[in-house]
């Protein structure tokens, strides 16, 4: 299932939503002109062969009802191609295997309803479908973003504050794994290890290694 949004195209409200798709509803989109249709698509293979399939011999199923247009269209496919269009978007989608936004289908049935030969109707299943997954996807977008634009929460903050800061230690160490967790010193690790104490803020960084004495080389008979 393919969908793609484009700029709205001028249009005049005639009624109000219905109350049956509550939120789904959208008033009803006076048609456009077969110019306006035709600039919806992508190259000029596509509108010329949307101009072919503007025919009701082609569709199945065809209606509008206020800003949706749906229909089955005949295809080399053994399954009609369900077509949809939010015309408040507008928004395609179509089950066609083209990559081509909107696709002839889409643009082939929207020249059928600017001419006036789709009739009003509920939706049928699949576009009601179609419908409502927009509307619960755009529930969805508004959430997240007005999640994201809300200050971090004080827990996880005070949460990832208390993450303990991993060290290497020094190359003589024999410590598994080879970190350990700073706590102001060199601390001990788990038997696996895994950091085991609180971190707490060092005086300088980075730490001062133990000091170590290297053994004098042994000196040479005739010294």
């Amino acid at each position: 299932m393919r969908v793609v949004e484009t700029p709205a195209k001028e249009g005049s409200s005639v009624s109000q939503p219905c109350p049956i798709l509550g939120l789904m509803s959208s008033p009803t989109i006076a048609p456009w002109s077969a110019e306006q249709v035709t600039a919806l698509a992508p190259d000029k293979q596509v509108a010329t062969a949307g101009l072919k399939l503007a025919s009701p011999a082609t569709w199945s199923d065809a209606g509008v009802h206020e800003a949706l247009v749906w229909g089955s269209a005949s295809g080399s496919g053994k399954k009609p191609y369900r077509v949809c269009v939010d015309l408040s978007g507008p928004a395609f989608t179509c089950s066609c295997p083209s990559r081509k936004f909107p696709c002839k289908h889409a643009v082939g049935l929207l020249h059928l309803w600017s001419r006036g030969q789709v009739a009003d109707g509920e939706p049928a299943a699949f576009a009601a479908e179609w419908l409502e997954g927009r509307a619960k996807r755009a529930q969805q977008k508004a959430a997240r973003q007005e999640a994201a634009d809300q200050p971090d929460d004080p827990a996880k903050a005070a949460a990832s504050a208390k993450a303990p800061l991993l060290v290497p230690v020094p190359a003589n160490d024999a410590s598994p794994r080879g970190w350990r967790t700073w706590t102001g010193g060199w601390p001990t690790s788990s038997a696996r290890g895994w950091p085991t104490a609180r971190p707490s803020a060092p005086s300088s960084w980075p730490p001062s290694p133990p000091a170590w004495s290297m053994p004098r080389p042994p000196e040479s008979p005739g010294a």
